[in-house]
């Protein structure tokens, strides 16, 4: 099953590894290099980074994964 967006465990799980692996690290000069930051990281946490959660996969993957295996299922 799919989660929602507002799932506010893996929002608090994703801002307490965000804040982690890139904002205890970096020192941003702007809101602009922190915005390009934010946008790489979200980028890479969706399309790259694996997930011990989603049986090793990123959240790309996984989808992607789901919606094959859900073709040709019928919902009432």
């Amino acid at each position: 099953m799919l989660k929602s967006c507002l799932n506010i465990r893996g929002n608090l799980t994703f801002f307490s590894i965000f804040k982690r692996e890139v904002i205890a690290k970096i020192d941003f000069d702007s809101l602009t290099h922190l915005q390009e930051i934010v946008e790489k990281y979200v980028n890479f946490y969706n399309k790259e980074r694996i997930h011990a959660g989603l049986g090793y996969m990123s959240p790309e993957e996984f989808l992607k994964n789901f919606l094959n295996k859900s073709k040709g299922v019928r919902v009432f």
